[in-house]
């Protein structure tokens, strides 16, 4: 059995005359049956001239002849598209296919200190997806002239006369029809190219007049090396509509030169399909250098996927007998889809510059000022764009990080946490209300009911391994103040407090010692509280330390000054402190 556009035929090379004419009558119309009877030796001549005398008869058997028993003629010597082991299912009904890829999903941090809303749990995650459309593009015929002369040539060789005749009507079209089928499906790799699709890696040029074994050796290498990389992970670069491609060693297939076959060392290919010599043999296809429509191309190695070609129409039709020339025309009728999958990974191994490197330093990294991009609202209201947090509200805090070599720089996560005195960052303080405000993981601000300092600020930071110098481990981070408001759960009001009064307990400190801080808030209403526990305290140098409860501790001789700030009001202490 042999295929043919996807169809099992039945070789008839040495089938004789006898053969065909039982075999169409077999088939044939009752009319024909009883006017033509079954051919013998004896009455070949009476069943041609009873074919030729009835034109219904005649062109019934011309139909039969090209139609079903040309179909399934096989020529020894007939030419076939190599390519055609990759084409695809014939769809008889719609003319066009589309081909989908999906991307990863991406993954989310889990934080149990989070508070997850309707928005995470009923809203909607859309995957990236991506997808092109196959439509017919090739439709082609290929007539040929048949006549009664012939066919009276053909029953006097009564051997094998209309097996021959079959042979010169369908060889020439059909090898047309594959011959131009072949080099449209070789267009297809410049098509690729024009995508921006190949990964490029460089080999130097390889000569067949000379000792060219280093370059030979070197382009093995490289193609050994792609056939194990590829099939690692889903890698996105090694295909023109970067998409994840999941692929398989056993669907890796390789084009390649003539010239470049006959360089390379098939036995290491074949330990590098892991499969046999002979197996190795059949992954690989010998396209000539001009076929591939690019200059320098050695090889190319894709997946079976590559090629997107399937038939939607291929037949044979008849024009009838012209009463003049006595011809019946016949036109064989092919009608497909060739088109490439952007979706497929393919490296292209030439002797023009190589893509960049597959590990390579991630060069200067940057991150991005953090931002508040989004307020967290409850399910069903709109999101917001804040400049700051509201007491017992939530906020995004977003941090980007860059690199010179990898524009996007996923792989590199960015940690959040609240600090204290940032570069820059004037009055940036520890939250009082440890217990409720907070950074997560994932960068989501919470500030406390209890909040009292005015000014919260978050650093985002960034610690790589960068693969350069993989010994030494690098961080870089980036602050944003972030400025609270709204009224507490406090007794006090923000917009309430007038000024703050701080007072200590002696005027002297010994270095180890301790002495109490006191802060007494005066309210627009003339009211007076002790707010020592609400405020947020800053040491105005390293000679002391102040708590959160106002405990001030020497630390080495000089002057303290300490601040309290709560809401938006700070105040230093109306006399310094001496450390000694």
């Amino acid at each position: 059995m042999v295929t043919q556009n996807g169809e099992h035929v039945r070789p008839l090379i040495d089938a004789t005359n006898i053969d065909i004419i039982n075999a169409i009558r077999d088939d044939a119309s009752s009319e024909f049956q009883r006017r033509v009877p079954s051919a013998t030796k004896a009455n070949m001549r009476q069943s041609l001239d009873t074919m030729l005398r009835y034109p219904g008869i005649r062109n019934e058997f011309y139909d039969a002849l090209i139609n079903e028993i040309g179909n399934r003629y096989v020529n020894k010597l007939r030419w076939q598209n190599p390519l055609a082991e990759f084409k695809r299912a014939a769809m008889q009904y719609g003319s066009t296919q589309e081909e989908i890829s999906v991307g990863l999903v991406k993954a989310h941090i889990y934080d149990p200190d989070n508070e997850y809303l309707g928005d995470d749990i009923y809203g909607t995650y859309k995957p990236q997806v991506k997808s092109v459309f196959h439509t017919v593009n090739r439709e082609d015929w290929y007539p040929i002239s048949v006549n009664e002369s012939q066919l009276r040539k053909a029953f006097e060789n009564e051997n094998s006369g209309l097996a021959q005749l079959n042979g010169e009507i369908m060889q020439s079209p059909t090898t047309s029809d594959n011959n131009d089928e072949f080099l449209s499906m070789c267009n297809l790799f410049a098509e690729y190219a024009n995508l921006g699709g190949y990964w490029k890696i460089h080999n130097d040029p390889i000569s067949l007049t000379a000792d060219a074994s280093v370059q030979a050796k070197q382009l093995l290498k490289n193609i050994r090396a792609m056939i194990y990389t590829i099939p690692i992970k889903p890698w996105t670069k090694y295909n023109a509509a970067h998409m994840p491609a999941v692929v398989s060693r056993d669907d890796l297939i390789l084009f390649m030169t003539p010239e470049i076959h006959a360089a390379i060392d098939v036995d290491a290919l074949a330990a590098a399909f892991n499969v046999s010599y002979m197996d190795a043999q059949a992954r690989i296809y010998d396209i000539p250098a001009e076929m591939f429509g690019m200059n320098q191309v050695q090889a190319v190695l894709t997946t079976k996927q590559f090629f997107f070609v399937w038939d939607y129409q291929y037949l044979t039709t008849t024009s009838g007998l012209n009463p003049i020339s006595q011809n019946t025309n016949y036109f064989l009728h092919h009608k497909e889809s060739i088109s490439l999958s952007p979706f497929a990974p393919a490296v292209l191994f030439w002797e023009g510059a190589g893509s960049e490197m597959i590990i390579k330093a991630l060069g200067n990294i940057t991150i991005a000022t953090p931002t508040l991009q989004i307020a967290l609202q409850k399910f069903g209201n709109a999101a917001i764009v804040p400049t700051n947090v509201a007491r017992g509200g939530l906020v995004q805090v977003v941090a980007n990080a860059t690199s010179e070599n990898y524009p996007n720089l996923d792989v590199i996560g960015v940690s959040y946490k609240i600090v204290e005195n940032a570069a820059g960052v004037a009055g940036a303080t520890l939250p009082t209300d440890g217990q409720f405000t907070r950074v997560s993981n994932t960068g989501v601000l919470t500030v406390g009911m209890g909040e009292t300092a005015s000014t919260i600020t978050v650093q985002a930071q960034v610690e790589y391994i960068d693969p350069a110098t993989p010994e030494v481990n690098k961080t870089i981070s980036g602050t944003i103040a972030v400025p609270v408001t709204g009224d507490g759960l406090l007794g006090l009001q923000s917009g309430f407090v007038a000024s703050i009064a701080v007072t200590s307990s002696a005027s002297t400190v010994t270095v180890g010692k301790t002495v109490k801080l006191t802060a007494v808030a005066t309210l627009t209403d003339g009211r007076t509280a002790d707010v020592s526990n609400m405020v947020t305290w800053h040491a105005d140098n390293a000679d002391y330390t102040v708590g959160a409860d106002g405990t001030l501790t020497g630390v080495a001789a000089g002057t303290a000054t300490p601040t309290a700030t709560l809401f938006a009001v700070t105040q230093p202490i109306g006399t310094p402190i001496t450390v000694s």
